[in-house]
């Protein structure tokens, strides 16, 4: 054998040992709701799982301004409820999941709707056999943030933290906290985005480390104005703010819509829908090194195996992330993937793909939530029975 055609045949077979070496998914689905015609359905945000329920929102069909919802399980089978239909003068177009309190409360944001028409923050209690809601923040007062779009974060005192797309004082978006004193929420600005190279513009909700400090990702801003990654401390009372990465298209991402991950050693995780390789997303990891944060792209997807990556990642265990892709898979209508590290090469496996058989779901836009016995749940925009989107389970 010729040496060039020996060191060839080496060379597959160590790709044939490393693909070996990586669990090859095999997912089932079950649709456990289809949303029917009327003015709800659409959902895209992460759902909430408390007890026998995932509660959940959808941005609603014409004349519609969208939902929460309630699905409930006895027996087996589920049942849905809206605890909330907006109405515009409350909020309309929730886009974002749920958090709840330790009271029990739901809250949640519109990206548009209410007193000043840029949206809200609110708070739901159920009491008395019934929900009740609450507007607790108006957004688009003067010099104030407009269309949150994020899933909120709550710190140890109660204290809620978010983002908005737009408004602030450069029109670029804002980071923003609300504290309740005696029944009254106040908002308090820790940062507009300037615009430029700054930082713009934020879908994605917050990720607080132990320390107090925030971080996001921007849609669009940054040194090539393809979105970014950043980082908000606090000292003495005042928030600072760094852009620990510019994207830059090309081989690397751009406009990431979906929040960040942390893992035990600080690295922080996330997605860009858009960019790479192929053109399709990303999964990106930065490590900080001497005061230096690197950017390492953990994987490019490429269509089949998954395309336009739009939510937060779902960790599990040190080297194991679950996502989902709105486009790309086997029927190009959206995947729950499984991004894993085997012998120290990251590797990416279709888990499930959606629309290949009649009343599944397509397009899901939300990230994922695990059970304790590790099945996913999650959302899609579309499809189902009636065409108005789905909640499903996959198991792994």
């Amino acid at each position: 054998m010729a040496r060039s055609a020996l060191i060839v045949s080496l060379a597959l077979w160590m790709v044939v040992i490393v693909l070996a070496a990586m669990p090859v998914q095999a997912g089932s689905e079950t649709v456990l709701w289809s949303f029917k015609s009327g003015d709800w359905g659409y959902p895209l945000g992460q759902l909430l799982r408390e007890s026998n329920s995932l509660f959940g929102t959808g941005v609603g069909q014409s004349p519609g301004y969208g939902q929460v919802f309630e699905l409930t399980q006895s027996g087996g089978t589920w049942t849905e409820s809206q605890p909330l239909k907006f109405n515009n003068v409350d909020g309309a177009l929730p886009a974002a999941g749920l958090i709840q309190d330790s009271t029990g409360a739901l809250y949640g944001t519109t990206q548009s709707g209410d007193a000043y028409g840029d949206g809200n923050v609110f708070q739901l209690k159920y009491s008395g056999g019934a929900w009740s809601e609450k507007t607790i923040w108006a957004f688009g007062g003067s010099g104030d943030g407009a269309g949150p779009a994020c899933d909120l974060i709550m710190d140890g005192s109660g204290a809620l933290y978010g983002t908005t797309y737009g408004g602030g004082a450069s029109s670029a978006g804002t980071v923003f906290q609300l504290s309740q004193s005696g029944g009254t929420w106040t908002e308090n600005i820790l940062y507009s985005f300037a615009g430029g190279s700054d930082a713009t513009n934020p879908y994605s909700g917050l990720l607080m480390d132990s320390s107090g400090s925030l971080y996001g990702t921007t849609y669009n801003g940054g040194t090539n104005g393809v979105g970014a990654v950043y980082e908000l401390s606090e000292s003495g009372g005042v928030w600072t703010e760094q852009v620990l990465h510019s994207f830059g298209g090309g081989s690397d991402g751009l406009n990431p819509n979906g929040g960040l991950v942390m893992d035990k050693k600080g690295a922080l995780y996330g997605t860009a829908k858009y960019g790479g390789k192929h053109k399709f997303g990303i999964v990106f990891q930065l490590n900080k090194s001497g005061g230096t944060w690197n950017e390492n792209i953990l994987y490019n997807f490429g269509g089949a195996d998954g395309a336009g990556p739009y939510a937060r990642l779902l960790r599990s265990g040190s080297t194991t992330f679950y996502g989902t892709t709105v486009d790309g898979g086997a029927n190009n209508e959206g995947a729950v993937f499984v991004l894993f590290k085997s012998g120290g090469v990251w590797g990416e496996a279709v888990v499930y793909s959606f629309g290949g058989s009649s009343g599944d779901g397509t397009y899901p836009f939300s990230a994922l939530i695990k059970d304790s016995s590790g099945n996913l749940y999650g959302t899609t925009e579309n499809g189902g029975a009636h065409g108005y989107g789905t909640v499903y389970e996959v198991v792994p």
